[in-house]
């Protein structure tokens, strides 16, 4: 099963035209020159940029089939820029996880629910869960929302250049992490970044957009054993 596919795909205001298939439970990186229209991608399919023209299928299903409710419990998303007030506490965060499951009717979980706990503990937060997060680093800040998306036990975890704004050594803690959430959880990914030396040691699949549209979909391997790995940028 493939849990992204798109067919002459044309997304809002981008002239680009996407046709890809990406099989279900892989690690993908999503890359391009930036303003190619990669957020754009990863926006659509939580719903929030609208199609032009073509397909898009996740999970095999026309994305226009999911409801808002059913598409909140199987994508997760961390965006770029995080919109949530900054004297929220990093537990409250991880409580919050639930509300797409429970909805705004039914208590959240307690403090000490075992699996904020374990989460918090996976994701080296534990001693942060009582802190804001406007008094927490970058990188401690990332692997809360990291740990938020991952609580949510999404099908699909959806990420737009999260390590943008992360020193090397928070870039390599924050992919660590992903990809042991990845192999415990078997979810899919589908993350933007420019790290292609993250890319090559961590990703299973790449898919890579140029001007004119999709120019590599397959194996990360394969992708860096071809020019495409050196001019891909280089060219945007």
């Amino acid at each position: 099963m493939n849990f992204f596919q798109a067919e002459k795909l044309r997304l809002a205001h981008l002239g680009l035209e996407i046709t890809a298939a990406l099989p279900e439970g892989q690690f993908v990186a999503l890359l391009g020159p930036n303003g190619i229209g990669k957020t754009t991608l990863l926006r659509t399919l939580i719903g929030e940029e609208k199609i032009r023209e073509g397909e898009l299928r996740l999970f095999e299903r026309p994305i226009f089939e999911i409801s808002p409710q059913e598409l909140s419990t199987t994508v997760a998303y961390v965006p770029q820029d995080h919109e949530y007030p900054m004297h929220l506490r990093v537990v409250d965060l991880l409580r919050y996880a639930f509300l797409p499951s429970t909805g705004w009717f039914r208590p959240l979980p307690p403090e000490d629910d075992p699996r904020i706990l374990r989460i918090a503990e996976g994701f080296e937060l534990s001693g942060l869960c009582g802190r804001a997060l406007g008094n927490l680093s970058t990188g401690e800040r990332q692997r809360a929302f990291l740990a938020r998306a991952c609580l949510q036990t999404p099908k699909c975890l959806l990420l737009d250049e999260p390590t943008n704004h992360l020193d090397p050594g928070g870039v390599k803690r924050f992919w660590t992490l992903l990809r042991e959430a990845h192999a415990q959880a078997h979810f899919s990914v589908l993350m933007s970044t420019h790290e292609l030396s993250m890319v090559r040691e961590y990703c299973d699949w790449v898919l890579a957009i140029g001007s004119a549209g999709v120019v590599y979909c397959g194996k990360a391997a394969e992708f860096f054993q071809s020019p495409l790995s050196e001019t891909l940028y280089s060219k945007g």
